[in-house]
């Protein structure tokens, strides 16, 4: 299970202290899942999802937006990106990274 973490990483369920503590940029390297939260709001309806493809979460936030909808992704990382701030999220994507 994990959880965001008050700092700069994830804090794993169970973890003892802040070395079991996981950097984001590491997460996909330690098998850990990283989970992309997409937040919508439009009048008095709400919705949440879960996802664990930055991508499809960005799609999925872009598409709400287009409808109309307030909506926000909450990272891996527990900070909340905006329409305007979905390409960040796509540094959590190790495949978009180029291989060293």
């Amino acid at each position: 299970m994990v959880r965001p973490y008050s700092g700069a990483g994830m804090e794993i369920a169970g973890a003892r202290d802040r070395h079991d503590v996981i950097q984001p940029a590491r997460l996909a390297q330690t098998g850990v899942a990283v989970t992309f939260i997409v937040h919508a709001s439009k009048g008095e309806d709400t919705t949440t999802t879960i996802r664990l493809s930055v991508v499809v979460a960005i799609a999925k936030g872009r598409s709400l937006a287009e409808e109309g909808w307030q909506v926000f992704i909450t990272g891996p990382d527990g900070i909340r990106y905006h329409p305007p701030e979905f390409d960040k999220l796509l540094s959590f994507n190790p495949a978009l990274h180029s291989r060293e």
